[in-house]
């Protein structure tokens, strides 16, 4: 997908309007930063507790009641908004993984030959020992779902976050809309960070830049260094190499500077954080873990970038997607708990198993005639959708017969020159038993 032609010629003049400051101006070192810096958080961060235990949870409030109490939170709105509609996505999916647990069954048969053998009539009596207690562990889970229908919006991150988001700590600036979105459209033409890789998706990229703008008015009106946390490692935000993130867009930096007269911009993981703030080592250790997982939000809004693919066929049919989740569970031995089926989110499957957390994108060919042009667009959103540090994504593609697997192949082979680390493709088709047989690319 080559990039688009910039539309101002002299972009670089108002990116950088003062030149002489690429020379003089160094960012303060983090330590300097974190004595009395303001500290903003991104959405994926207010969202990584619904992830985590109960200890760690404790971790983090007493993270956000230190800076609460010393008037250093600050929280964009849009991360607010934001964090509102995927709260519930958590909630559902947290549902869903419990109302799972109720499916477990026990398979028994009658064999009537073996019924004069001692230990058959012993197998017999711990089967029924068995069903009595499977149906006490199912009644166990439905109390559990009673529970977390009972919580509406009273979850237990809600009332931590209800507890200490308070006054000063959301800040929510107003613009004039008319000028925000011929900026938006200016930034994004011109590939002016941060936001520009997600013009394609649901909403236009704004996502990013709304946050951006809450945070250039911070420096504007308090004048002090901003640490900004997220756990998404977008490269709009940060240079990155060899798979690492390395330090935030010069871009955001200068522009900080010049907001707030003179302070730095930097950026920190979640995980980071609590651990300068002295969280555990087990706190920082599952934060760590899950911090990839809960940047997975950031793909969500990609869904719509599969706009160019042939509309029936942005969906893997039931069946194809059945195949593959059974088939994680099966062969590569993942639990029914360890995989996250997102029905209506990209990727279509996340597992998460130990600390490896990949995401299933599942394209069903089989009844796809131009398939070379699903498989080229499909290819190019997967190589420019948003990357997080410690996610692997995989696209699989589900082909009729084993003899339309090597034109597959072929197609995709042109684009290994442009893969990336933690991007791998799977091809594979379904056999008459509907169980998927991979061949590996």
């Amino acid at each position: 997908m080559a990039d688009k032609k910039l539309m101002d010629p002299l972009v670089r003049t108002r990116v950088y309007p003062h030149p002489e400051q690429v020379f003089d101006f160094a960012p303060v070192s983090l330590e300097t930063a974190l004595s009395d810096c303001l500290v903003a958080v991104d959405t994926n961060v207010l969202v990584l507790p619904y992830l985590t235990g109960q200890q760690s949870l404790k971790g983090i409030r007493q993270t956000y009641k230190t800076l609460v109490d010393q008037n250093r939170l600050r929280i964009p709105g849009q991360v607010a908004r934001e964090f509102a509609d995927i709260r519930a996505e958590k909630l559902k999916t947290l549902y869903q993984q419990l109302s799972q647990k109720r499916n477990v069954t026990l398979k028994v048969g009658k064999y009537p030959l073996l019924e004069g053998i001692e230990q058959y009539h012993e197998l017999l009596e711990k089967e029924k020992d068995l069903a009595e207690i499977m149906e006490s562990y199912r009644d166990q889970v439905r109390e559990l779902l009673e529970t977390v229908e009972s919580w509406k919006w009273d979850d237990p991150v809600s009332t931590i976050y209800r507890e200490l988001f308070k006054g000063p700590v959301v800040v929510d600036p107003k613009h004039d809309e008319k000028k925000l979105l011929e900026e938006l459209a200016y930034r994004q033409e011109n590939k002016i960070p941060p936001g520009y890789k997600d013009a394609n998706n649901e909403h236009s990229g704004a996502g990013d830049f709304l946050i951006w703008m809450a945070l250039l008015k911070l420096g504007e009106s308090e004048k002090k260094h901003l640490l900004f946390v997220s756990g998404e490692e977008k490269p709009d935000w940060w240079y990155r190499s060899e798979n690492r993130s390395l330090y935030p867009r010069f871009e955001l930096v200068d522009e900080y500077r010049r907001a707030s007269g003179g302070h730095s911009f930097l950026m920190i993981g979640f995980a980071d954080l609590l651990k300068h703030f002295g969280a555990t080592d087990d706190v920082i250790a599952e934060v760590e873990e899950k911090e990839p997982l809960s940047a997975i939000r950031g793909f969500a809004e990609y869904r719509d970038t599969w706009n160019d693919v042939p509309a029936p066929y942005v969906r893997p049919t039931k069946d194809a997607e059945e195949a593959v989740y059974r088939w994680l569970m099966g062969s590569l031995g993942i639990s029914r708990g360890e995989i996250i089926r997102q029905w209506d989110g990209f990727p279509d499957l996340v597992v998460s198993h130990g600390t490896i957390i990949e995401g299933y994108e599942i394209k069903d060919l089989r009844s796809v005639t131009d398939y070379k042009k699903m498989i080229s667009n499909s290819l190019n959103v997967m190589l420019n959708s948003p990357v997080s540090s410690g996610l692997n994504l995989v696209l699989v593609f589900v082909v009729g017969e084993q003899r339309t697997m090597q034109p597959v192949i072929d197609l995709v082979e042109e684009f290994r020159t442009a893969a990336r680390p933690h991007f791998m493709i799977l091809i594979g088709t379904i056999d008459s038993e509907g169980v998927f047989v991979p061949y590996h690319v």
